[in-house]
């Protein structure tokens, strides 16, 4: 056989590209020598953005560099999305997966009482959670809204308006409806009580322990007398005893109670339903539903009738309706209650100026163990610190922030 000469070309030693920067293996294949960037190893990870709790990576050790800033952080914990990532480079700020609240609860504000009997307002809806941990994250400021009050009708006919969402870490309580709201029991601004505003979560049941939302519907007008709000314990019922005719204000849906949610040592009610106006002088108007609600109006004060009770073991108690031809006939909801409004009695025969009652503004409560860190928070949150857990309740708009 002749001997070999010269240049042997690439195809006939093996499959693939050859280049300056691949070799051939054992296998007669051309392989890349090597990685070219960082981002090629096995165990890095570059990236526009920090790593979270949920960037599941393996194993311990894996390196996460952010390209925008120049941060870099290595994993600590390879839990899935529980991970813990320390920052190793000059900057601050470790990214550690958050245990979760203890409890949180929302509730939207309440709607606020029509006038002329067309019913009172619903309560907000209400969300409640335990083990809440959602997308939440140590040193991340998460803003905190608090539903408004919905107001009561100020024309001598017309629906009460709705209660602001209360919003927090992506969940939202629904504001409730005005009495005889579009959207509400009556439906298209028809007469009825005001219906619960929305309470779902979007979030996914991994994240939280359990969660229970309140929504409820409030009562038709059968009759004269004015329909009860819903609660969140109940749904509104029509006057004269749910049934047609003349008589006293409809019931509201009653509000549900929550120990140890607001401070520690409280078992209020909350989110109850306002009361419906009756419709004669001798006829008493509706309580408004335990945990705040405002009671319904009457007719004149000439009669035997008396105005709706405001619903009480709340926080802040509902005032009663009353037969005063002025706004306040129907009565006010309690403030951070998320209850509803009462409505208004009867126009006419000289009273022309009775007005439904507000509904309460929304609230927001977050529960977390004695041992974590106080977080820090504006709008001054009523805070209590006992029996090895801590309170923050946001009964004005705010933020927290919870640190390591």
């Amino acid at each position: 056989t002749a001997a070999l000469s010269g240049t042997i070309p690439t195809a006939r030693l093996g499959t693939g590209t050859a280049s300056g920067s691949t070799f051939l293996a054992g296998d007669q294949t051309y392989k890349t020598a090597g990685v070219s960037t960082f981002a090629n190893l096995t165990d890095t990870t570059v990236s526009g953005s920090d790593p979270t709790p949920t960037s599941n990576k393996t194993p311990v050790g894996h390196i996460w560099v952010n390209s925008t800033s120049g941060e870099a952080y290595i994993l600590t914990d390879a839990t899935s999305n529980q991970n813990d990532w320390e920052n190793i480079g000059e900057g601050t700020g470790n990214i550690k997966y958050f245990a979760g609240l203890t409890k949180l609860v929302m509730i939207g504000g309440g709607g606020g009482g029509a006038s002329d009997m067309s019913g009172s307002g619903g309560a907000g809806g209400l969300l409640s959670f335990t083990g809440y941990k959602g997308t939440i994250q140590y040193g991340t400021q998460y803003t905190i809204t608090i539903g408004s009050a919905g107001q009561p009708q100020s024309s001598s006919s017309g629906p009460g308006s709705n209660g602001g969402n209360t919003t927090a870490f992506g969940e939202t309580a629904g504001g409730g409806f005005g009495g005889a709201a579009s959207g509400g029991s009556g439906g298209g601004g028809n007469a009825g009580g005001g219906d619960s505003g929305s309470a779902s979560t979007s979030t996914s049941a991994s994240l939280y322990t359990s969660f229970n939302g309140y929504s409820n519907t409030g009562g038709a007008n059968l009759g004269n007398p004015g329909a009860g709000g819903a609660g969140a314990g109940g749904n509104g019922f029509a006057g004269n005893n749910n049934q047609s005719g003349n008589g006293p204000g409809g019931v509201a849906g009653p509000g549900i109670q929550i120990s140890n949610i607001y401070n520690g040592s409280s078992s209020f009610y909350w989110a109850g339903g306002g009361g419906g106006a009756g419709y004669g002088s001798d006829e008493n108007g509706g309580a408004g539903g335990i945990g705040g609600g405002g009671g319904g109006g009457i007719f004149r004060t000439s009669g035997s009738g008396t105005g709706g009770a405001g619903g009480g073991f709340a926080l802040n108690n509902g005032t009663a309706g009353t037969g005063n031809n002025a706004a306040g006939n129907g009565g006010a909801a309690g403030a951070n209650t998320g209850s509803g409004g009462g409505g208004s009695s009867h126009q006419g025969g000289g009273e022309t100026s009775a007005r439904g009652g507000p509904g309460g503004s929304g609230i927001a409560m977050i529960v977390t163990p004695d041992s974590y860190t106080t977080a820090t928070t504006t709008g001054s949150p009523v805070f209590t610190n006992t029996g090895g857990y801590k309170y923050y309740s946001f009964i004005n708009s705010g933020s927290i922030i919870f640190n390591l």
